[in-house]
């Protein structure tokens, strides 16, 4: 499986490129009735269901003509969702300003923090906490950060 998400991946860059937007994650799996390939993409400024529909269709017709997937398939394009786990740079770019959750951590022990993200500066995101502290993390050191839902 992980060589036809590369190969998906590899496939997207083009179809992607065109509409300013970036690959997030693709997952493939096996379905009782043949594979489902999610895609989860995004722009700066937001992905449209029209946009993601497009980018289905063109997909769908490399995967033919390549045969990257052999056998009965169907895939989901969408964006990555709120409550989703950030996994790009770009992605926590566009949550400054916003309460996050964040697993990192602190010597050698797992922690949980909720904290504002305040900026991010090349590989480096510095929030501050519920305490008015200031935390700063590599993307490498977080295990998991998620955008707080506000209810």
């Amino acid at each position: 499986m992980v060589e036809i998400q590369q190969k998906i991946e590899e496939a997207l860059v083009p179809i992607l490129a065109t509409r300013d937007a970036y690959c997030v994650h693709v997952h493939v799996h096996n379905e009782r009735r043949g594979k489902l390939v999610q895609v989860y993409v995004d722009t700066d400024e937001g992905i449209t269901i029209e946009a993601c529909a497009q980018i289905s269709r063109e997909l769908s017709s490399v995967i033919n003509a390549n045969s990257l997937i052999h056998g009965t398939y169907r895939i989901e394009v969408s964006s990555p969702g709120v409550g989703q786990p950030l996994r790009l740079l770009r992605q926590y770019r566009k949550r400054l300003g916003k309460k996050m959750r964040i697993k990192h951590r602190i010597e050698g022990e797992v922690v949980v923090t909720r904290a504002v993200l305040e900026a991010v500066h090349d590989d480096r995101l510095s929030f501050i906490d519920e305490k008015n502290n200031r935390l700063v993390l590599t993307q490498s050191e977080i295990l998991e950060a998620r955008e707080e839902l506000p209810w």
